[in-house]
C-alpha cells in the first residue's frame, strides 16, 4: 500500500507523469437525466465550463440531480468525480451499478475540498466533476475569494463539465446557475426516481463566462413537462473508505481506469456510519 503521507501535490505530480500530453477536451454536453435542466441548457452540462446548482430549499431534489447524472454517465460509460465537501453523499440511495464509474472524494474541510477540485477539474479524463459544497460551514463559504473561482473557471476549460452544488449562489460570473427552489413534496419518497426527476422545477440564470469579477445574470424560468466511462477497477466496498494514498495505484494501472473508488484526503478517516439515515427515496429528494 502507498505511504499514508502522500499528498495532493504527489498526486498532481503523478498525473503529470502519467498523462504528459494535455488530454483532448471533451466536446459538447453532458446530459444530466433531469428534463428541466437538459432542456434549459440545450442538452446537458456544457463541457469546459462551470455550472452552479443551488439547492435553495430542503427536499428540492439536489441529491436527485446527482443520482440522475450518475445514471446517465454510467450508461454512456463516462467517468465522474464527486468531491464531497461535507461527506454527505449517500451511495445506498442509488443503484450499485451506477457507482462503478465514480471516484468519490470524501473531504472534511473546505480548504481540502477546493484543493482537490483544483486538481481534478484539470484532469480531462472525467466527463463531469461535481463539487458538492452543501453542508460546508457557511462562514468558510463566505470567505472563499473570488480569485479562487476565477482559477477554477480557467482550469475547467481543459476538462469536462464542472457542476458546483451549493446551498446558495457562490460562484461569480458563472455561465449557468440552476436554482432548485421548490420542494418535491411530502410524498416524493414514494415515487420512482425518474418520475421525481421529471417533477423537478429549476430556475435557470444565464451569466457571462468572461465577465470576471461580476455576476451579471438574466433570469430564465424552465419548468418540467408533466406528461405523465470506463470499466471499474473493482466492485466498491462501501463499508470502508480508501486511504487517499491508494488512489495512486489507480493511476499506475495501464488502463488508467480508476472508477469505483473512494478517496479520503489526509486529515482523518471519514464517517463510515451516518446515524439517522433516511430511506433511499427520501435521500434522493433532499
Amino acid at each position: 500500500m502507498a505511504s499514508a503521507s502522500v499528498t495532493i501535490a504527489d498526486l498532481r505530480q503523478l498525473l503529470a507523469a502519467r498523462f504528459p500530453e494535455k488530454t483532448e477536451k471533451p466536446a459538447g454536453l453532458v446530459p444530466t437525466g433531469v428534463r428541466a435542466i437538459d432542456e434549459a441548457l440545450g442538452g446537458g452540462l456544457p463541457a469546459g465550463r462551470l455550472t452552479e446548482l443551488v439547492a435553495a430549499a430542503p427536499g428540492c431534489g439536489g441529491q436527485l440531480v446527482l443520482a440522475q447524472l450518475l445514471a446517465t454517465t454510467r450508461a454512456a460509460r463516462q467517468r465522474v468525480a464527486l468531491i464531497d465537501g461535507a461527506d454527505a453523499f449517500a451511495p445506498e440511495a442509488v443503484s450499485p451499478d451506477t457507482l462503478r464509474h465514480l471516484v468519490w472524494v470524501r473531504c472534511r474541510t473546505l480548504d481540502q475540498t477546493l484543493g482537490v477540485a483544483d486538481l481534478l477539474v484539470r484532469d480531462g479524463n472525467y466527463a463531469a466533476v461535481v463539487l458538492d459544497l452543501c453542508g460546508c460551514p457557511e462562514r468558510a463559504l463566505r470567505r472563499t475569494p473570488a480569485t479562487l473561482w476565477h482559477r477554477l473557471h480557467r482550469a475547467a476549460e481543459s476538462g469536462g463539465a464542472v457542476l458546483v452544488k451549493a446551498p446558495r449562489p457562490l460562484v461569480p460570473a458563472v455561465p449557468w446557475r440552476l436554482v432548485l427552489a421548490k420542494p418535491l413534496g411530502p410524498a416524493a419518497h414514494r415515487r420512482p426516481q425518474q418520475t421525481l426527476a421529471d417533477r423537478i422545477v429549476v430556475e435557470v440564470a444565464r451569466g457571462h463566462a468572461e465577465a470576471a469579477g461580476s455576476d451579471s445574470i438574466c433570469p430564465v424560468i424552465a419548468r418540467p413537462r408533466h406528461s405523465g466511462g470506463a470499466v471499474a477497477i473493482q466492485p466498491l466496498d462501501w463499508s470502508r473508505g480508501t486511504e487517499f494514498a491508494e488512489v495512486l495505484d489507480c493511476f499506475r494501472r495501464r488502463s488508467a481506469s480508476y472508477g469505483g473508488q473512494v478517496v479520503v484526503p489526509p486529515g482523518g478517516a471519514p464517517r463510515n456510519d451516518k446515524p439517522g439515515q433516511r430511506d433511499a427515496a427520501e435521500q434522493l429528494a433532499g
